[in-house]
Formats: C-alpha cells, structure tokens, sequence
C-alpha cells in the first residue's frame, strides 16, 4: 500500500512523505535487534503523519498507536516504539506530542529552545507587542512596542436586540500607561464611540487603570472602558512565540537545513495558533454591560467594565 501511494502521489509533498515512511519501514525490517511489530508501528506512525500533513487532527501519540494496533498488546507496541526510537528510526515531537518518521538533521531545534529557555528572561515580554509581531493587531510603533491599536469594529449586540438600534464601535487595544493617547473623534467617524480596551499585567494595576480611566474619559461619553487582566496561558504562549523567533534570529542554520527550518515552521505554526486561541479567549470573556451602553456610554458618564458573561457585545 505504502510504495503503491507513493507512486500515484507523483511529485508532490505528499510523494516525499510516503517516501520517508517507505524507508522507515524499509529499515525496520533490516535491522535483526528490533521487535516483530516495529514495522506495523513505523507504518501506522507514517500513515498517521502523511494525514496529519493533510490537516488530519489525529496525533501519532503512543495512544493513537496503541488504539490502532489494538489486539497485537499495549505493551508489545509501546516496545516497538521505544525500539524504533532508540534505532534512530522514529522522532518524537514533544511540542506535537507525536512520532514522525527520522528524517535527520544537524539541528537540534528542540534542544536551541530549551537553552534559550533556560538562559533568558522574559526580555521585557508585552503581549501587545507579541500580538503585533503576528498581525492580529496593527499599528506598531517604530520602536517595536504596540501603541493604542486599532482592532475590528464591533456591534453592541445586546443592545441592538434589545432596542432596535445598531451601535457601532471602534475597539481599540491600550495598556493603562497608554490610556491618554487614545484620539479624539472627529465629526465624520463611521463608528458611534470607542471600545477601549485595556490590557492590564495584573489585579492591581487593572484596578488602577479603572479608576485612572474614569477620570480621564470623564467628558467622553462615546468611549466606553473595558480593563482585562492578562493571563499567564497568554503570556506564556507569546513567551513561546518570541523564544522561537529569538532562536531562529541567532541560529541561521536552521534556515538552511531543509529538516530544522520545516520543523521551525510548525512549531511556529502551532505557536501562534495558541496565542490567537488565547488572544480571542481573553477578548471574547470581556462582557460589557446593556445598561452601560445605552445608559451611560452613549449619554453621560463612561463606564468602565469588567468581565462579566452578559455583555452587550458578546450576546
């Protein structure tokens, strides 16, 4: 099945995926000290990562390789695969929690992130400016640190199924030391107010920013303030996601070694897929109340909000 799917696939990455499982399979076969069942592992581990190629949400993890072997003995196949690994035949990815077939390399990018990991600080880590690095956001001073940013506009919803009226606002992303410099509105905005929201490092400094915001916004009823307090999941996936790019910036070899530099590119991959996960989570938890809406954000006083699961933009 393997070589007859290799050659249908002809020239493309899926024809060299199915080359690297042929061969593993191939070797697992020639080497006398592995175990009975180490090529049915390496062929279910190279099927598994051909479909993960494909998108296929399904691991090759020692479960998945259990589960498809069922009958041959959990432990006869957790054997084979420590066999096939300690040969050289196998990789594990720990950041996938999966095995692949050994291609070879000369970089190790697991062991670059873990020095890197162990030496460095979090070199003045801000998620906003991470957030920048990977377009979910705009805006990026020329210095590199993020300023008040401009993120999609968005409906107060609640407000809309409640009174008919459609309410449009511009979101705008802050830090508490930032929370002056949000512009004015001019008369031809295509918005009705501002959605500021600022992100705060901890309790404290949220509970400052909220008062700091009730004063400064005092005569703006069109702005409307909503404080978060940044998690550790989203700090520690930014954390992640700078480490990788700090370790590809210092090591140009990954760059040109065929194997590190695609091994780089799903770890960033990854990287930034959880940052955006927790990026939306953080945002998306943030309810704004109905009643500061239409109240007092669009006449009178601006409030300023926090997390509550009934909220006028996410209903």
């Amino acid at each position: 099945m393997i070589g007859s799917v290799n050659t249908s696939a002809g020239g493309s990455a899926v024809a060299r995926l199915w080359s690297e499982t042929q061969e593993a399979v191939d070797r697992s076969g020639e080497v006398g000290s592995l175990p009975a069942l180490a090529a049915p592992v390496a062929k279910v581990i190279g099927l598994l990562h051909v479909l993960e190629a494909g998108n296929a949400h399904l691991p090759a993890s020692g479960d998945v390789i259990r589960f498809a072997l069922d009958g041959m003995g959990a432990d006869a196949v957790t054997e084979a695969i420590a066999a096939l690994e300690r040969a050289t035949l196998i990789a594990f990815r720990r950041f996938k929690n999966s095995y692949k077939p050994y291609e070879g390399s000369d970089v190790d990018v697991e062991e670059l992130l873990r020095m890197a990991r162990a030496s460095a600080s979090d070199f003045g880590l801000d998620v906003t400016a991470t957030a920048a690095r990977l377009a979910a956001i705009t805006n990026v001073d020329s210095d590199g640190e993020a300023s008040s940013v401009a993120l999609l506009p968005v409906v107060a919803r609640r407000h809309l199924f409640e009174t008919g009226t459609l309410r449009l606002f511009d979101q705008v992303l802050t830090r508490p030391e930032r929370l002056a410099n949000v512009p004015e509105r001019t008369a031809d905005a295509d918005t009705d107010g501002t959605l500021l929201v600022c992100l705060a490092r901890d309790d404290s400094e949220a509970r400052d920013a909220g008062t700091r915001a009730k004063s400064l916004f005092a005569g703006r009823p069109d702005v409307i303030v909503g404080v978060l307090t940044e998690t550790e999941a989203l700090r520690e996936t930014a954390r992640t996601v700078e480490l990788l790019l700090a370790v590809r910036a210092e090591h140009t070899e990954i760059e040109r070694d065929r194997v590190a530099s695609r091994e780089w590119r799903e770890r960033f991959a990854d990287a930034q897929a959880g940052f955006a996960d927790e990026w939306e989570r953080l945002l998306s938890g943030v309810g704004y109340s109905g009643e500061g809406v239409r109240e007092e954000g669009l006449a009178g006083e601006p409030p300023v909000l926090t997390p509550n699961t009934q909220g006028a933009f996410n209903n």
